[in-house]
């Protein structure tokens, strides 16, 4: 009987071993610069786990020319869906950096995937946009 039950033990054990190890999400971190026509984002780091992903505050995002560029709006899109926005103006300061760190729930990323980065912006009166798709894998840093 004492067989049986450290059997019935050692079956439980297990089974709760694999439950758990399904849920337990892989870190998983990304690192890029993207560089459109007039500016730079340099160090844009994503780490992703369970279900969460996070962007340290280490990017910055750069003036490339003396030109003022206004109404920046730069989106961070995943699976056709915008993720996170940023919204700056770069017409008296070159460099933007001052950026706290930021938890977005409920994201995430397959490697085999693609992100997309859109920049718009506004320089000598007219609007440009620059739109790279960025797949994951080819980011990947560390998992």
């Amino acid at each position: 009987m004492k067989k049986f039950y450290l059997l019935v033990v050692i079956f439980v054990v297990t089974i709760g071993a694999l439950i758990y190890s399904n849920h337990q999400q892989q870190l998983h971190v990304y690192q890029t610069d993207v560089h459109a026509h007039d500016i730079q984002m340099n160090n844009l780091t994503l780490v992703n786990a369970d279900d969460t992903l996070y962007l340290p505050g280490t990017y910055s995002i750069k003036r490339l020319f003396d030109e003022p560029i206004d109404r920046v709006s730069i989106t961070l899109s995943y699976k056709n869906e915008n993720i996170y926005d940023w919204l700056l103006s770069l017409d008296v300061q070159d460099v933007a950096d001052d950026f706290g760190d930021t938890f977005i729930d409920h994201v995430t990323l397959d490697q085999d995937d693609v992100i997309t980065v859109t920049i718009m912006y506004d320089k000598d009166g007219e609007e440009v946009a620059y739109d790279r798709d960025i797949p994951l894998k080819d980011i990947l840093k560390e998992e």
